[in-house]
């Protein structure tokens, strides 16, 4: 293969890769995932099941079989043929909010910074940014989410232990958690040191009013 064939080849893979990003943004927003997650479903179920269209479930379907990420169970043909399952281990990562595994708010990050593209594309001539709070909202839900399992269950018990804090904390520190966002880290770090002191500091004001309703939630 030459090189120009192989640098073509990667480039209609990441066309293919970049639809299936969106394809499965769809299904995290539709919550397509979720409803296939145990029982397998006929495309005309799964539609009955989330009040959407059966010829756009169908098509999204052929779409996540063919690519690998739903299982198709019975005769080829029709998408309206057959029945669609999503593996224990892929529901892991695609219909479990906020389990250790779930990945999702990723995908939904990305999917907001591509809806903000003609932004960057004019800070790239004029040297400006996009601040937090005008960021487009996929990309504080999808960072909320992708960064939640991290400080949920792995903050505590392995990352603070391996820099060496975990007595210390144990014992009773002052902590500033800077660049909180919406608290879920300081909170998580609250909930397993009672004896220390957190306060959660961002230039964002909303993210601050976030983390302190949370805050009230938790207490």
């Amino acid at each position: 293969m030459s090189e120009l064939d192989a640098f073509k080849g990667k480039l209609l893979t990441v066309y293919a890769h970049s639809l299936l990003l969106a394809n499965m943004h769809i299904g995290d927003q539709k919550g397509l995932y979720t409803a296939l997650k145990g029982k397998p479903l006929t495309a005309s179920e799964l539609a009955r099941k989330v009040d959407c269209d059966e010829r756009y479930i169908e098509e999204w379907l052929l779409n996540q079989t063919v690519n690998g990420i739903i299982t198709r169970i019975g005769e080829d043909g029709p998408a309206s043929s057959g029945k669609f399952h999503l593996s224990e281990e892929k529901a892991l990562c695609l219909a479990t909010p906020s389990g250790p595994h779930d990945l999702l708010g990723g995908i939904q990050s990305i999917i907001g910074c591509i809806n903000q593209l003609d932004k960057v594309c004019d800070n790239f001539t004029s040297g400006g940014g996009i601040p937090w709070a005008l960021q487009n909202p996929h990309v504080h839900t999808g960072c909320r989410r992708f960064f939640a399992p991290l400080y949920q269950y792995l903050l505590t018990p392995k990352i603070l232990p391996a820099i060496g804090k975990h007595d210390d904390l144990q014992k009773g520190i002052r902590v500033a958690d800077i660049g909180c966002g919406h608290g879920i880290s300081t909170i998580t770090m609250a909930k397993c040191y009672p004896k220390s002191r957190f306060f959660g500091f961002d230039y964002d004001p909303s993210s601050i009013a976030h983390a302190s309703k949370s805050n009230d939630c938790e207490n």
